[in-house]
C-alpha cells in the first residue's frame, strides 16, 4: 500500500526581520507559499500550514482566505510559544500520515530533493537533505515522531535537539538550494536575482 504523505508548512513566526509576512511575498506572479505549494502538489494533497493569527485578519485576510483555498490553514494564535508548539499543531491535524514534510516557509524547495527524501525515507526516524555535509531543508519525518510530538505535553522543546533522539538518514543533494533561508529583504532581493 502507498505510504501516505502530508506537509506542514511553518508560517507562524511574526516575520520580524523581513517585516512583512514571508508566506505573502510575491516571487513573479506567485508568492513564496504559493511557490512550495506547487512543488509538493506533485506529492500529494495533503498540505497544511500553521501561520500566525496577526497574518489571517485586517490587510492580511484576502491573502489568508486565498491561502486556504490551496491548503488547510491552522492557525497559531500562541506564536510566543514557539517553533515546537506550532510543529505540535500541524502535526495534530496530520496524525493519520505514514510520513510528513516539515518545511519552513523562509525556505524555497525543489522537486528533486523532495524526490531524493521520499526514496531515502525511514520508517522509524526521520530523513534530512545535505550539500557537501552541510544539513538543509525540509525534513521528512516518520509516523513515530508525527505520534510521539503530538503527544509530547511540554511545548518548551528545541526541535534538533527532539529529533536527535531519532534514527536519521541523510540524503546527499548535488543543490545547495537546500540551504537556502530567506530571512531578511536583503536575503529574498538576491535570491531573486539569482532565481528571476
Amino acid at each position: 500500500m502507498e505510504a501516505r504523505i502530508s506537509v506542514l508548512i511553518l508560517a507562524g513566526g511574526a516575520s520580524s526581520r523581513m517585516r512583512y509576512p514571508k508566506a505573502f511575498i510575491k516571487l513573479g506572479d506567485l508568492t513564496l507559499i504559493d511557490h512550495i505549494i506547487s512543488v509538493y502538489k506533485r506529492f500529494t494533497d495533503n498540505i497544511f500550514i500553521t501561520l500566525n493569527y496577526e497574518f489571517t485578519i485586517n490587510q492580511w485576510y484576502k491573502d489568508y482566505e486565498e491561502l486556504n483555498k490551496k491548503a488547510t490553514v491552522i492557525i497559531n494564535e500562541k506564536p510566543e510559544l514557539g517553533r515546537f508548539y506550532s510543529i505540535k499543531l500541524g502535526l495534530k491535524e496530520i496524525s493519520n500520515s505514514d510520513f510528513c514534510f516539515v518545511h519552513n516557509v523562509d525556505n524555497p524547495v525543489k522537486w528533486e530533493t523532495l524526490d531524493k527524501l521520499l526514496q531515502q525515507k525511514n520508517e522509524n526516524g526521520y530523513t534530512i537533505p545535505a550539500f557537501e555535509g552541510k544539513n538543509g531543508h525540509p525534513i521528512l519525518i516518520s509516523r513515530r515522531i508525527i505520534a510521539v510530538a503530538t503527544a509530547e505535553i511540554n511545548d518548551n522543546i528545541n526541535w534538533k535537539a527532539y529529533l536527535s533522539a531519532y534514527k536519521r538518514n541523510i540524503a546527499d543533494i548535488s543543490d545547495d538550494s537546500i540551504l537556502v533561508n530567506l530571512n531578511t529583504p536583503e536575503d529574498f532581493e538576491n535570491y531573486k536575482k539569482l532565481n528571476g
